[in-house]
């Protein structure tokens, strides 16, 4: 008789490797998102900082 193999290891290792991965997924997207708000709050601020130095009455064109 060929005796039974087990794969329980193999299973437990291709699952732990399988939610590493995915966890890992997750993380670049949740670094990508948050990556990306940071650029559009500094470039909002810096468009913000531009338009209200051209627009403000108390300072000269080309002031600062």
């Amino acid at each position: 008789m060929i005796p039974r193999i087990s794969y329980a290891r193999e299973v437990r290792r291709f699952l732990f490797w399988r939610r590493f991965w995915q966890a890992m997924d997750h993380l670049t997207t949740i670094a990508i998102v948050v990556f990306l708000a940071i650029l559009v709050v500094i470039s909002a601020r810096m468009m913000l900082t531009t338009l209200l130095s051209l627009t403000f009455p108390g300072t000269p064109p080309g002031c600062c």
